[in-house]
Order: C-alpha cells, then structure tokens, then sequence
C-alpha cells in the first residue's frame, strides 16, 4: 500500500542528521515513527515533499553513489521501518529548513496539517515532548492507538566526508533503477527504456505508472522493475 501523510499525521520536516553510535531512546506510548530510508541516507526533494504535501510514495530506492550509483529497491528490503513506543529508535536530529523554506512553504497543504519544523537543533526525542505534539500523543496512547510521526529529512551523519546513499521516489525512483539496468544489461532495449523513463520522469516526477509505460514501451522488462511499497 503505498505511503501517504494525512491531515492527521505529524511530519517533522527540514535538514536532518543522525550521529549514530547507538544514540537511541524509547518512543512513547501512543507513537508510530515512519522513517522512509534506511537511517543514514540522505532523502532527496521529491519525498520531503511528497510527505508533506500528502501526495502518494509507491516506490522507494535507495542509490549508492559509493557503488557506482547501484540502486536497491526499498520494498524488497521490507522498508520503511516503522518503530511503535514503547520500543526505541534512533534519536535523528532536525536543523532548522534552511534553503528548504520555499520548497516546503510551497509543498504545504492548503487544509489541516501537522507539518512542524524548528529554528534550531533539536532532537526526535525532544520534537516528541513539544507542546503541539505531546497532547496529539496523549490522546491516542488513551485510546490505545497510534499517532504516526514521519521522518521528512535526512538522516546521514554531517561529518560523513562522502556523499551518503540517497532516497529517490516514484517516477524517478523508477528511471535510476532502469538507469542502472541499462548499465548492466547493456542492450538497446533496456537503454531505450532508461531514456524514455528518464524523459517522463523529468516532466511528471509524480507519475509512477506513466513512467514505467513509457519504459515499457521499449522493454517489457521494465514492467517489474521495482515492487510497489
């Protein structure tokens, strides 16, 4: 089924890093935390966005830039992970929206939402015990039901010299898996469908099942290149 915020979710939005180390706490009652990628990769635009904008995820890949731009596919890692209190999980940080604050002003939803960002660094533990939040954990934990928390940043490590596996979505989660189908297989089928992906990705980032059509049309290959989240 694929991944969609809703007015009643909360997504934590902006910069994010997580320090690892270990550095975890446990997540009270009440609380259902979505982290899309794996935990020290860095999310791209596209799913920020498309989390807090309340538009559909169906697919997720996670690509390496330190392996040659090979790309994983999210679903068949059984990802996102989903971590409910009173379980830990990893304690990321959220920095203040920085050049992001136009892309998400833009991105919000014009009804009801639960978007939150911060001016200054601050912990998930501590973004959890905010005045806005904790009543909206208090509720449901009563009704022995969850809130779900989205994880709508990056959580690579900032001293981290390298650039760090990043999370691509949808149509263009589809092109770069085809891209680096292409890169193996080395047909002419396959390339041909790695550049029609490309072309329809680049003018409909959202479109998932137009992409793969169009990728299709020069390799029925295609048509299973990535399961659906």
């Amino acid at each position: 089924m694929p991944i969609q915020t809703t007015a009643n979710d909360v997504v934590f939005c902006g910069h994010g890093t997580y320090m690892g180390g270990g550095q975890t706490f446990n997540l009270p009652n009440g609380v259902e935390l979505w982290i899309t990628q794996p935990v020290g990769s860095a999310m791209t635009d596209g799913p920020v966005t498309a989390l807090v904008a309340q538009r559909p995820i169906d697919r997720l890949i996670v690509r390496q830039p330190g392996r040659g731009g090979a790309v994983d596919d999210l679903a068949a890692l059984q990802l996102p992970t989903i971590y409910r209190g009173p379980n830990p999980a990893p304690n990321l940080v959220l920095h203040d929206l920085g050049d992001l604050r136009n892309m998400i002003t833009a991105a919000l939803p014009l009804g009801p939402h639960h978007v939150i960002t911060v001016a200054r660094d601050t912990t998930l533990q501590d973004l959890l015990a905010r005045d806005d939040v904790r009543p909206l954990i208090a509720l449901h934990a009563a009704m022995h039901t969850h809130l779900r928390v989205f994880w709508a940043a990056c959580s690579a490590a900032s001293d981290d010299p390298n650039d760090p596996p990043s999370i691509y979505h949808n149509a263009k989660a589809v092109f770069f898996a085809l891209s680096n189908h292409a890169t193996q297989t080395r047909t002419d089928a396959a390339i041909n469908a790695a550049q029609a992906a490309h072309a329809h990705a680049t003018a409909n980032p959202e479109d998932t099942a137009g992409t793969v059509a169009a990728a299709v049309a020069h390799d029925p290959a295609a048509a299973n290149i990535l399961q659906a989240i």
